[in-house]
């Protein structure tokens, strides 16, 4: 599959702070790829790069195959071929919602102006808003419009920063959803920056996690959730502790929960010699077992619905969580196991 974006060894400093070092990635056609971080990590500024906002000190970036940015090279933005939706939609206050959508599409004719703006706003369900000012819709209704306006020149990319950051938590997960549904149906390329990764998870096909102007991996969000390449890739997505251990044979490390199976990230096994090792689990990992003659004491239980997740305290002093149905009391005592598998571990 061929890659609508590449991105080569792109670096761009403010003045003598670099905010992106050295990154590339290569996104295929009709896939959609999120940037994920903290804020001050970078990511805004690559898609500011990718659309000709900003033109970094060194780095190429291909469109298609077609080099818009590289030494000597800056393709201006309206010649891209890209589409932006902002994190604060953006959207011109003194046009109606059919006029906002309708402004980057100048060059075609009025009948077929007004029919791309129709199309446009029956896919994004505001057909009925056509005449509304943007005031007058809510914010994911706005954002619905600030969609349609970037999808109506019909570009080959579609960038999307931070698009649901100013929605309330619930409106952020189904317009996440919505946007995935609509940018496959349409076979769309986008790529999407957010600080949110339970936003990037429900839309990615691809994820690369940020930290400090480099992309410290690019995967699948379960490969970025199971098998996370560093220590802070593993702190950053999702919930968990690491659990002190130390080398106890091929591919196994004692601990207070006893011998786990583990599979190093990076070079750490190679650098743990004998040493001390950390251990990821996830609150799926470990299980309340009656039998178990591991014992940990309920430090507190969190309400979630259909599971509660459990904050248990070891012999040796240290938490881990674990899933449940039924919420033992806090401070009773329980048995505790691990579920089965390999676990993440890390050099100590």
């Amino acid at each position: 599959m061929s890659a609508a974006l590449e991105i080569r060894g792109l670096h761009h400093a403010y003045g003598a702070h670099p905010v992106v070092r050295d990154l590339s990635l290569s996104l295929p056609a009709g896939t959609i790829g999120v940037l994920l971080g903290a804020s001050g990590c970078g990511k805004t500024t690559v898609l500011r790069c990718v659309a000709g906002f900003e033109a970094p000190q060194r780095g190429d970036i291909f469109l298609d195959g077609r080099p818009v940015t590289r030494p000597g090279l800056v393709v201006p933005p309206q010649r891209r071929r890209i589409g932006m939706v902002f994190q604060d939609h953006a959207l011109f206050p003194h046009l109606t919602i059919a006029q906002n959508v309708a402004f980057g599409l100048q060059g075609l004719d009025r009948r077929e102006r007004a029919r791309r703006v129709a199309e446009m706003l029956e896919v994004v369900g505001l057909s009925a808003w056509a005449n509304a000012w943007p005031h007058q819709l809510s914010g994911g209704q706005q954002q619905r419009a600030a969609l349609a306006r970037a999808l109506a020149p019909q570009p080959a990319l579609l960038l999307l920063d931070e698009p649901f950051s100013s929605l309330d938590e619930a409106l952020r997960a189904r317009l996440a959803h919505e946007v995935r549904a609509l940018l496959r149906e349409r076979g769309m390329t986008a790529l999407v920056v957010t600080h949110d990764q339970h936003e990037a998870f429900a839309m990615a096909d691809a994820v690369g996690l940020m930290h400090e102007g480099r992309i410290e991996q690019w995967g699948s969000p379960e490969a970025l959730y199971r098998t996370p390449a560093t220590r802070h890739a593993a702190q950053f997505v999702g919930e968990g502790v690491f659990l002190r251990g130390r080398l106890a044979g091929e591919g196994e490390v004692e601990t207070a929960l006893g011998r786990l199976p583990v599979r190093f990230a990076g070079e750490g096994e190679a650098t743990a010699g004998q040493g001390n090792v950390e251990v990821l689990l996830r609150p799926e990992d470990v299980r309340l077992e009656a039998a178990s003659p591991v014992r940990a004491r309920v430090v507190d239980v969190l309400f979630r619905g259909a599971q509660c997740r459990l904050t248990l305290r070891l012999s040796s002093g240290e938490d881990v969580f674990a899933l449940a149905e039924e919420a033992p009391l806090p401070s009773e005592t329980v048995g505790v196991a691990v579920r089965r598998g390999n676990f993440r571990a890390f050099a100590g």
